[in-house]
């Protein structure tokens, strides 16, 4: 895999997007509203120092991903995206760069191979620039040869050694943490690889001090993916989730679950009992969208107050343009810092690193802009599309890296020429120019000979749609399809067309007495004129008189015009017919002849029940009406006592009597206008499971009510 010739390919592939956004940078013109990184300082200060070179950034990123699961064989990955491309362009697979692959069961040596400067053409020499890097805290300690995240003095930022409580590290808040400069940050870094001991976290020097084009530890960014969201927005659903009753966790859940949202999102919320399989993108979604809304009403106004603190700086750090302008930095630190501060108040032994590094937000924040364009959502998609190119189980290496060159040239073809998209025809669009579609051009000089081209084949002229042509331009292609290469040929095939059209009686337009090979194939490719051609369905004839060759073609094409129209018209209506007969079943099924269809129903009529108009009872809904019809029709011992008719014999309470019953029957379906011939199915899957449920609810109020009144009619002890 040659990086040179990868970055060459991408960088003149790609070349009049990275100027224009380069421009874009110089000028500090955020028309967009990305605050990306090159419009904030660290990118703003390379560009002072290089005014005058034409040069890229890369943000690297490194992480590991496994590739077995029979085994611990990993792959580790150091790919780089071009800071110069907008977000949309630059998050795409194959616009991103892989500097170096490493496959092995342990973890690797940090070692990169990399060109400080390479040749892009004979009139272009272009720097690359290595901006910073990113990655999750393993990936970071490898690199940057410092301690492990759970190891005192971890921080890469500050001097904050931790504390060891619980068999946990953790790092409670202060209020002003001693930050780490670059001056102090390599000399430790040089003393301790002199020493080979650990000084303030430091093991060594990292291989990135000389590659690195801003220093560290500025030129390190926090992976907001793995931080926030993999790691605290998980454990703090977890801890929440935790807090909730059984019913209030299944309630959430179907909460989550059910919330909808806009077509772009990509992913919907998961529910919290599949927290392990929680994807980024859904955790983010959870955080910023859901999770104050969903949960207010299950958890406690203080801790649901102290966790808006930490969403609301999470969502002012990733807004997009900044929702406060110069001071969202600073709104949201206050945040944050309030809710660090209270932290240990609602959770106990979660005060971790992860939680530490947000309070460093703040000056990435102004170092590099927004979190939406510095996430690792695109190179995580990046390493598992590359992981998963392999194929049984040896060889990953080579497979990896022979498949990735593969794709990588399929999506790196340059286009030559723009198409224009339309959505009308051609004939209606007066900014056509048909000299651009080389195809008809070079059909027409095969056949005819005239000067007026548009005119000439105009007929033909339909639409274009997503680089391809429509029916009419396939007809015209396919019947181009057949032509030989030798004119002569070409020749011989127009006599014999000639002979088939214009051989028909000298007295009435008969039938084709003979077809020409030509025209059998294309009879096979549903191409062909009709067999009878003396009048068209547009009334359009053939003429008796001698045609001349240009004449006989273009009454050929004329006839394949009108019959492929006429294909498409038997098309559309044999459809209609069919989605008519369709629907025409569905009618029948559902609405009964007129003769049995009874409109007893839909008349007004009285039921009179005691002297009282049942359908007047008023109820909010048919099974409201209904438990108020039961109540006027019978007594509260009959409701307390019976059952729904028909009654069981091996059921201890006897039914309703069933000739009201059959009022209560006639009410309802009067009332509500249902059907006579329907209202058995309406009852027995919609109205009866309510009714016994409402004789059931009925049997324990009224034993309610005989509990109250025997409790009060007890002497107190006081009267006593």
């Amino acid at each position: 895999m040659n990086v040179e010739q990868l970055i060459k390919n991408i960088y003149i592939r790609l070349k009049t997007d990275i100027d224009e956004y380069r421009e874009h940078f110089r000028r500090m013109n955020d028309r967009d509203g990305t605050n990306d990184i090159g419009f904030n300082k660290i990118y703003q200060q390379l560009l002072k120092n290089n005014m005058n070179n034409n040069f890229i950034t890369f943000l690297l990123y490194l992480d590991g991903i496994s590739l077995s699961k029979s085994s611990k064989l990993k792959m580790w990955l150091l790919s780089g995206s071009i800071i110069e491309l907008r977000p949309q362009l630059r998050n795409r697979r194959y616009n991103m760069v892989l500097f170096s692959l490493w496959f092995s069961y342990t973890e690797p040596d940090a070692q990169i191979w990399l060109i400080n400067c390479i040749i892009i053409n004979h009139h272009h020499r272009i720097d690359i620039k290595l901006l910073s890097i990113t990655g999750d805290s393993p990936a970071l300690r490898n690199i940057l040869n410092f301690i492990g995240h759970g190891g005192y003095f971890c921080c890469n930022f500050c001097y904050t050694r931790g504390e060891h409580t619980g068999n946990k590290r953790q790092y409670f808040y202060e209020k002003k943490p001693v930050l780490r400069h670059s001056s102090t940050y390599e000399k430790e870094s040089v003393e301790a690889e002199k020493t080979k001991g650990n000084i303030h976290g430091h093991k060594g020097t990292s291989i990135l001090k000389d590659i690195l084009d801003t220093k560290l530890p500025q030129g390190i960014i926090i992976d907001y993916q793995h931080v926030s969201l993999l790691r605290h927005t998980k454990t703090l659903l977890y801890q929440v989730y935790k807090q909730f009753s059984p019913s209030q966790r299944q309630l959430f859940d179907i909460k989550l679950k059910q919330q909808c949202f806009p077509h772009f999102f990509n992913r919907r919320m998961k529910t919290c009992k599949d927290l392990s399989f929680m994807k980024a993108v859904e955790l983010r979604n959870v955080l910023i969208y859901g999770l104050l809304p969903l949960s207010y009403e299950f958890i406690n106004h203080e801790q649901l107050a102290h966790m808006s603190l930490f969403i609301c700086a999470i969502r002012l750090y990733h807004s997009q343009p900044p929702m406060f302008g110069q001071t969202t930095a600073t709104i949201a630190n206050q945040l944050f810092k309030q809710y660090y501060k209270d932290h240990r108040k609602f959770y106990h032994l979660i005060q971790n690193y992860v939680l530490h590094l947000h309070a460093h937000y703040g000056d990435q924040y102004v170092n590099y802009g927004s979190l939406s364009n510095i996430g690792c959502f695109s190179q995580e998609d990046l390493i598992g599309h590359i992981s998963s190119n392999t194929y049984g189980t040896r060889y990953y290496g080579d497979q990896i890296v022979h498949y990735y060159n593969i794709n990588f040239s399929l999506h790196n073809r340059v286009p030559h020429t723009k198409y224009d998209i339309h959505s009308k025809p051609i004939d209606l669009n007066p900014g056509f120019i048909i000299y651009n579609y080389t195809i008809i051009i070079a059909h027409h000089n095969r056949i005819c000979s005239c000067l007026n081209i548009p005119k000439c084949i105009s007929i033909y002229r339909r639409c274009i749609i997503r680089r391809s042509y429509s029916q009419c331009n396939t007809i015209y292609e396919q019947m181009t399809s057949d032509d030989v290469e030798d004119e002569n040929d070409e020749e011989e095939q127009i006599n014999e067309l000639e002979e088939d059209i214009l051989s028909t009686d000298d007295n009435n337009y008969s039938q084709t007495q003979t077809r020409s090979p030509l025209t059998q194939k294309r009879k096979r490719s549903s191409l062909t004129i009709a067999d009878d051609d003396e009048e068209s369905d547009n009334g359009l004839s053939v003429p008796q008189q001698n045609l001349s060759t240009k004449q006989s073609r273009y009454m050929f094409l004329a006839h394949v015009l009108y019959q492929t129209i006429d294909q498409m018209q038997h098309t559309v209506l044999h459809g209609l017919e069919k989605k008519l007969k369709a629907f025409s079943k569905k009618v029948d099924r559902l609405v009964p002849a007129l003769g049995d269809y009874s409109l007893d129903s839909y008349r007004e009529k009285d039921e009179i029940f005691n002297g009282k108009d049942l359908l007047t009872i008023r109820g909010r809904d048919i099974y409201d009406s209904g438990r108020q019809i039961l109540r006027e029709l019978f007594t509260p011992q009959e409701l307390n006592e019976c059952i729904l008719p028909p009654g069981r014999k091996h059921l201890s309470r006897p039914p309703l009597d069933v000739d009201r019953f059959n009022i209560f029957h006639e009410a309802v379906r009067i009332k509500y206008r249902l059907s006579a011939l329907h209202y058995d199915s309406c009852f027995s899957k919609l109205i009866k499971p309510r009714m016994s449920d409402f004789l059931i609810d009925e049997r324990k109020r009224q034993a309610k009510a005989l509990l109250r009144q025997s409790t009060a009619t007890e002497p107190t002890p006081q009267a006593l």
